[in-house]
């Protein structure tokens, strides 16, 4: 009977050690579990940093690829002006040498005079400028040139005149010959074909190769001359 008793009182003792066993461990498990669960949210808010600093840097890196590129854009305009600035320097150089020739040669035909419309197509068709070949040493400017120093000597004045035209999208010169008649008024003669354009017909803004019947597209932006400038 008494050994009954005492083992009721160890199973009971067990039973109560055993449930005070689980709720330590159940507290241990909860106080580990909320450990972790702010670990977790501490990493957590750290990776959530991280992005943001990603996000950041590849923005930056972005903006400096971004710079990277317009810089480089400003440098080639830059460039792009300089080398523009070279050719209108060099343009103005020609310019000025084709000048001082034409003013020099204004001074040696001091007494000549100006034509009927008559005489200048009379010159034309005798003339043998246009028989020349066009070459770098001999361009529009020798055959212009080379006609006005011709038609001097036949005691008639002329002198050069010089279209600024658009070609492939790029500024180029080019020389004719200015004659005023006294009785048609302005004439223009392409020296390299013989070809004679009223000055009514040589405008701005029209095609050149059109007026001499050539295959191209020369579109006129300025006409100036001795005896006119047009822009």
């Amino acid at each position: 009977m008494v050994v009954n008793v005492i083992k009721k009182f160890i199973t009971i003792g067990l039973l109560i050690f055993t449930i005070f066993a689980i709720l330590l461990c159940g507290s241990i498990i909860e106080n580990k579990f909320n450990d972790l669960t702010s670990k977790n949210a501490v990493l957590f808010s750290e990776i959530s940093q991280l992005k943001i600093n990603y996000t950041y840097l590849l923005s930056r890196d972005e903006n400096i690829t971004k710079n990277i590129t317009e810089l480089s854009e400003h440098i080639k305009n830059l460039e792009e002006e300089i080398n523009k600035l070279k050719k209108d320097i060099q343009k103005e150089r020609i310019y000025n040498k084709k000048l001082e020739k034409s003013l020099q040669q204004l001074k040696e035909q001091k007494g000549l005079i100006n034509p009927t419309y008559k005489q200048l197509r009379n010159f034309v068709l005798r003339d043998d400028t246009n028989y020349f070949e066009w070459s770098e040493d001999f361009d529009c400017t020798e055959f212009s040139y080379t006609f006005i120093r011709n038609f001097a000597e036949k005691g008639f004045f002329s002198c050069s005149a010089e279209l600024e035209l658009i070609v492939d999208d790029e500024l180029m010169g080019h020389i004719i010959v200015a004659v005023n008649t006294t009785d048609g008024g302005l004439y223009y003669v392409e020296p390299q074909d013989d070809t004679i354009i009223p000055a009514n017909k040589l405008q701005v803004g029209k095609n050149y190769c059109s007026l001499v019947d050539w295959n191209c597209h020369w579109e006129i932006t300025k006409i100036s001359s001795c005896f006119e400038f047009k822009k």
